[in-house]
């Protein structure tokens, strides 16, 4: 499994060329559904009639077809209430994390694939609403993204799931929405990034001059009222800063000294 990290996406889909790497995925699928036995046994095993090996076939077969059929996307999210945690492939979903190693997640009765890295990550859902996924999960050898249904609602929030959809609330508030593909619940999400403004200044005291263009563009373009702004203790947002955020009704927060962490991004 571990050969497969630096294989593309497109690896997942079956072609005349990638069945031996297309196999064993399909087998991860099967394993943690509890279809494998047909993919083991060649012949009819003791304590099983053939109708019931039958039925356990065709089972298999719609769960493969049901993956085959799926076109997944980085913004597919699988809402799967039997796995553990939040878990994804993908590493340009982490702006940086805790790289170690975490331990392993089974994926096949044998075969165990590398946690390599745990982070918060936030979605901005179909409903418009940001989703807080904590300690996902970054397993390369994963081919889909994973909700885990416990870990929702282990956060306090509740997931319905019925008639062909999905959706998670939070007291009145519709956090997401899903709907059934074949046998598997999807939800459509973007990573949510936060998005930084830079003013070049050649003075401190431009700092009022460009803070009101900002204050007048985003109010513009957002209809929505600043409330609050933190800075540094520097003297340049004393004085008519100060007197300019009163005036607007804009609470002046300044970070305790010597933390320069606390200042955001700059």
């Amino acid at each position: 499994m571990e050969d497969n990290v630096a294989l593309d996406e497109d690896m997942f889909k079956l072609t005349t060329n990638n069945y031996s790497y297309w196999k064993p995925m399909m087998e991860d699928h099967l394993y943690c559904r509890d279809l494998h036995e047909p993919i083991i046994y060649k012949d009819n095993a003791e304590g099983k009639s053939d109708a019931q090996w039958e039925l356990l076939n065709r089972k298999a077969v719609v769960m493969i077809r049901n993956i085959l059929n799926i076109a997944y996307d980085d913004n597919s999210w699988i809402v799967d209430s039997g796995s553990s945690f939040y878990v994804t492939p993908h590493r340009s979903f982490f702006s940086s994390y805790r790289s170690s190693d975490f331990g392993t997640v089974q994926m096949r009765k044998q075969d165990m694939s590398k946690i390599i890295g745990i982070e918060d990550i936030i979605l901005t859902t179909s409903t418009g609403c940001k989703l807080i996924l904590k300690d996902m999960r970054h397993v390369p050898a994963m081919r889909l993204n994973l909700i885990s249904a416990g870990k929702l609602d282990d956060a306090g929030l509740i997931n319905y799931f019925g008639k062909g959809k999905w959706k998670l609330t939070k007291g009145n508030l519709i956090m997401a929405r899903g709907k059934k593909e074949r046998s598997l619940y999807m939800m459509q999400a973007k990573l949510y990034k936060e998005e930084v403004w830079v003013h070049l200044l050649k003075s401190n005291d431009q700092v009022l001059d460009a803070f009101k263009e900002f204050h007048a563009l985003v109010e513009c373009e957002t209809r929505r009222k600043i409330k609050c702004v933190r800075s540094d203790n520097g003297g340049e947002y004393r004085g008519h800063f100060e007197a300019y955020c009163k005036k607007y009704d804009i609470r002046l927060e300044r970070t305790p000294p010597k933390t320069p962490q606390l200042n955001g991004l700059a």
